[in-house]
């Protein structure tokens, strides 16, 4: 009977971590050929920009010119989506984009300010994904058998950190199926990478995620950040108490302050916020950042918000 008893106690022990990490939050991700193999592979755009090189990758010409790729994705996908993590998929993100036109390749703003979107800017704000993870893969061959060497690198969407990588290969066979190798290399390799990926999360659900804030003002604006016109102090201290009351624990770093410009590096943001309906939305930083605007305005100042990317935001005080 005590044995039974045991036996019972175990099994509701079991069954209650199951259901606590059944019920854990899981990051968002998306697989992303790694920027080598892009470069390798000739999928890298480059121009020439007043005397400078400036370069872009290209994934909706990879997944539509490298079928080997695009499969690869599919089986490190699969691999991912058995362990409970179902990524967002790269090829239906980039149709998306298209179909939907979901953001412009060059946005103007009203005064004339042009700010340019990189593709993959618009991958990550369409997918919403909080982890990008690079893909990197050689196939081999060594007399009859083949085998694959591959490499995972997981990357913070919003603060381009790497959180960790792994790297393997696959045991020589005859199979010359790419995908298919992969996936027995990675489903071989890939169980402590996935741990971390979820230990960074967790860090970002308990202390919230990083992202960065450039508050400054339009050259024909009147007043500065040194202002007391606003209320109880100098404007610069007044946005910086705001920052304090609205991030996470008041975790930030105030980088560079002057009359002109406020740069805040590592500002930690809430992950999810409640709209007025009562659902939970993951945050980013433009939607952060617009309850800046919101209480600036209260105080008289006209605002714009420009994000540039998920996890940096322009806030420019005395214009729209």
């Amino acid at each position: 009977m005590a044995k039974r008893n045991i036996l019972v106690l175990v099994s509701v022990f079991i069954l209650s971590i199951t259901r606590v990490f059944g019920q854990a939050k899981k990051p968002q991700i998306m697989v992303f050929p790694s920027d080598n193999w892009m470069n390798t592979n000739g999928y890298v755009k480059t121009w020439e920009n007043q005397g400078k090189t400036s370069y872009e990758l290209d994934y909706r010409r990879a997944m539509i010119g490298d079928v080997n790729m695009k499969m690869c994705i599919s089986k490190v996908s699969d691999v991912l989506r058995n362990r409970g993590y179902p990524p967002k998929m790269l090829d239906e993100s980039l149709k998306n984009i298209e179909l939907d036109q979901a953001l412009t390749e060059v946005t103007t703003s009203k005064g004339g300010e042009d700010i340019s979107s990189s593709q993959i800017d618009k991958i990550l704000l369409s997918a919403r994904a909080d982890i990008m993870i690079r893909l990197y893969y050689d196939l081999k061959k060594k007399g009859p058998l083949y085998f694959v060497t591959f490499s995972l690198e997981g990357i913070d969407a919003y603060t381009s950190e790497t959180i960790g990588s792994v790297s393997g290969s696959s045991s020589p066979g005859p199979e010359s199926d790419l995908s298919i190798i992969l996936e027995e290399a990675v489903n071989q390799h890939v169980d402590l990478f996935i741990s971390k990926l979820q230990v960074h999360f967790n860090d970002m659900l308990k202390n919230g995620r990083k992202i960065s804030l450039n508050v400054s003002k339009f050259n024909g604006w009147e007043y500065d950040f040194e202002s007391d016109n606003f209320g109880y102090d100098e404007l610069s201290t007044i946005i910086d108490d705001w920052v304090m009351d609205n991030t996470v624990q008041g975790r930030y770093n105030l980088n560079f302050s002057d009359d002109k410009k406020m740069r805040f590096e590592s500002v930690r943001i809430p992950l999810y916020f409640t709209d007025r309906r009562g659902n939970q939305k993951a945050m980013d930083s433009r939607r952060w950042a617009n309850g800046l605007r919101k209480y600036l305005q209260e105080l008289g100042i006209t605002v714009k918000v420009i994000q540039r990317g998920l996890g940096s935001v322009d806030v420019i005080l005395g214009s729209k």
